[in-house]
């Protein structure tokens, strides 16, 4: 199969009867591509769970959405997908062309790993989306997505691509080597010592002994959600009263989801049978994504977070299968910290190119704008990361939320 020739013509002709490109919308029409469908995102460099057909149909049944999927097809072979939520054909959801008012996008697309394809077929996928708006969400810079959206070809010509934020770091660790190879690397000696000394405190401090439990089997999640919502309740975001603080029935649903997969790994951080921490990942292929942690706060003197942290990273490197840990998006201090890689990435919103789809877009378009300039101005102060740092720990209620993730949104 010759993909790259044939997606370039592609490419440059929409009519090439080469490559044909399929909307499918409703659970049913997704299933009858699921099995090309994993195996296409099993040829992923980096797969990450969310790009299942099987995630799209839980993912937009919670949400009581309809699931949909723009298919490429390369011949006979499926050459890439998108997958979408919002493409419902109801009249009040519709314009009078028939074109769903908004789309989001559910996860990156599953793409050829040569990134020539992949290009090439973004370009497809994206001219073939029945929406006058399409949220794809965070997208990393000179990606093929970002190339095909805000590049020359079908996708460009069809959409507007906006940013809506400024460009953020999202921060990687790539495991290679041992675990003391790691630490000589990432930290003089003395941050490594003190990063044994912190974990030797927290030691000393739990006469019951310190332990880290790690899940993985479906019979194990409801040990993780009493330990989540043991620590959530009692951490500094209940106490805030922010809305992430919370163990929801959707975050249940999703480790039961990964776990009967094989696609869960947790760690709880214990002072005894007492949960001081806890962190869960969807680990696919040996690539690790970030979904949640939290720490107990009466316990921060501690640091149990920083502990946790270091003794993840430790059990990775003693993994032969793991391969990255994504630390996902929103840049965070801790992060960093334990990262080796990072690529910049912003919310990217598309609007058709016609009048009144420009015309819808207009009042969110020039709220980000606004909101970004003055995120600047702070900026260039050099207050922000302090202002972020007070806003994050302060006690004032509603407003110091709202500011602290205006100036996070970038």
């Amino acid at each position: 199969m010759r993909l790259r020739e044939t997606t370039r013509r592609a490419a440059r002709d929409a009519g090439a009867p080469e490559l044909r490109v399929e909307v499918r919308r409703g659970t049913d029409a997704v299933r009858e591509i699921e099995q090309p469908w994993l195996d296409l995102w099993a040829r992923q460099a980096l797969p990450v769970a969310d790009q299942r057909p099987d995630w799209l149909i839980e993912y937009a049944a919670s949400r009581e959405r309809e699931p949909a999927a723009i298919a490429v097809w390369c011949g006979e072979a499926l050459a890439g997908v998108v997958a979408l939520t919002g493409l419902a054909a109801e009249v009040e959801q519709t314009n009078k062309t028939g074109a769903a008012r908004r789309a989001n996008m559910v996860a990156g697309p599953v793409l050829p790993r040569d990134v020539d394809e992949a290009v090439c077929v973004c370009h497809a996928a994206f001219a073939s989306i029945p929406a006058q708006q399409v949220r794809l969400g965070y997208v990393v810079r000179d990606s093929p997505l970002w190339q095909a959206v805000f590049g020359d070809g079908p996708a460009r010509r069809t959409w507007w691509a906006q940013t809506l934020t400024r460009d953020a770091r999202r921060w990687r660790l790539a495991v290679r080597g041992s675990f003391d190879d790691y630490l000589r690397n990432q930290f003089s000696k003395r941050t490594a010592k003190k990063r044994e000394w912190e974990v030797r405190q927290l030691r000393a401090a739990c006469p019951e002994g310190l332990s880290v439990q790690i899940i993985t089997s479906p019979e194990e999640t409801p040990i993780l959600c009493r330990a989540a919502l043991e620590v959530l309740g009692a951490s500094w975001k209940a106490e805030h009263s922010y809305a992430a603080a919370s163990w929801s029935e959707s975050d249940a649903r999703r480790t039961a989801w990964l776990a009967e997969r094989g696609l869960l790994r947790a760690y709880i951080l214990r002072c005894g049978g007492e949960p001081l921490a806890f962190v869960f990942f969807s680990a696919c292929d040996g690539v690790l994504l970030l979904e949640k942690l939290g720490y107990v706060a009466s316990w921060a003197h501690r640091g149990p977070g920083a502990v946790l942290w270091y003794l993840v990273v430790q059990d990775l490197h003693a993994q032969s299968e793991a391969r990255c840990l994504d630390f996902n998006s929103q840049d965070w201090e801790y992060k960093s910290r334990y990262a080796t890689e990072v690529a910049l990435e912003a919310n990217v919103l598309l609007v058709r190119r016609t009048l009144p789809s420009l015309l819808a877009a207009m009042p969110m378009v020039a709220r980000n704008s606004l909101r970004r300039q003055a995120v600047a101005i702070v900026e260039r102060t050099g207050a922000r990361p302090r202002l972020q740092r007070w806003l994050y720990h302060s006690r004032s209620a509603r407003w110091a939320r709202a500011m602290h993730r205006w100036l996070s949104r970038g």
